[in-house]
């Protein structure tokens, strides 16, 4: 009867020990290609649980402009031609470039931390970064792009 009691505690150790597994922290380059996906595919709610109070509510002006009258709207897939991340302790920006109807767009992303978890945030006002050595990465690698399709 000891035997059985012990096995059935050990189990019980076991079982509990191996359904508590370590939180995974994603990167804000993560969360933001997440959050883009949820948005482009419709899944408001889902990617409410990855932002800020004034994310949510872009969310919802997005979410009431796209079905003002059509059901089956929905946003295009975005294509990220590159993402860069800078982390600055509880806060990170990223900065993209997709294209879009032929035309490459340069934006960014911003995410704040909360309760070990980034969250996309959206700014009242754009913050307008000067000497940000992010800027030269964009405008090299928007160089060598343009390079890259002259030679085609």
């Amino acid at each position: 009867m000891k035997t059985q009691m012990l096995l059935l505690l050990l189990l019980a150790f076991c079982f509990q020990t191996c359904k508590q597994t370590p939180e995974v922290v994603a990167t804000p380059e993560e969360v933001a290609r997440k959050w883009q996906a949820l948005v482009d595919k419709n899944q408001f709610k889902e990617a409410r649980e990855l932002s800020t109070k004034r994310a949510k509510d872009m969310i919802d002006l997005i979410e009431s402009m796209l079905f003002e009258g059509d059901d089956e709207a929905a946003l295009g897939a975005t294509k990220f031609l590159e993402m860069e991340c800078k982390e600055q302790g509880e806060k990170a920006i990223c900065r993209y470039i997709i294209q879009e109807e032929g035309e490459r767009i340069v934006d960014s992303f911003r995410l704040v931390k909360k309760s070990k978890k980034w969250l996309v945030d959206i700014p009242d006002e754009v913050e307008l970064l000067e000497d940000d050595p992010m800027d030269d990465l964009f405008n090299q690698y928007e160089k060598s792009l343009d390079q890259a399709l002259k030679e085609k």
